[in-house]
């Protein structure tokens, strides 16, 4: 409601839930790791990865994430996994938590058995 959307518009949902969507689509919500907000009120709201299925297809939408073991219990839950896309290129060293580094991009990729 913030950002100008209708409240009948929002869908509030916690890790792991799936919302039902048309012509057979499936999204489910996912951990990442993140925080939310940028001033005295963050984290009101829930950071999340999503996984699109439909009845051939899996697709995983990293968000913004830092690597950590959130990738192999999705991987386990959902995988095998036929495309993920992941944040790449982040090198400072102070975003370590949130941000994946080159090389956290493809352990992330195996873990979640892309």
């Amino acid at each position: 409601e913030h950002w100008g959307f209708a409240a009948g518009n929002i869908i509030e949902k916690d890790w792991y839930e799936k919302v039902d969507l048309d012509s057979g689509f499936a999204l489910y919500t996912a951990p990442a790791r993140h925080f939310s907000g940028r001033s005295l009120s963050r984290n009101n709201t829930l950071w999340l990865s999503y996984l699109l299925q439909t009845a051939t297809l899996k697709i995983y939408l990293g968000g913004d994430s830092g690597y950590d073991t959130h990738f192999a219990e999705i991987g386990e839950k959902f995988g095998p996994i036929d495309l993920a896309i992941l944040e790449n290129g982040q090198y400072n060293k102070a975003w370590q938590y949130i941000h994946m580094h080159p090389h956290e991009v493809l352990k992330a990729a195996q873990d979640l058995k892309a």
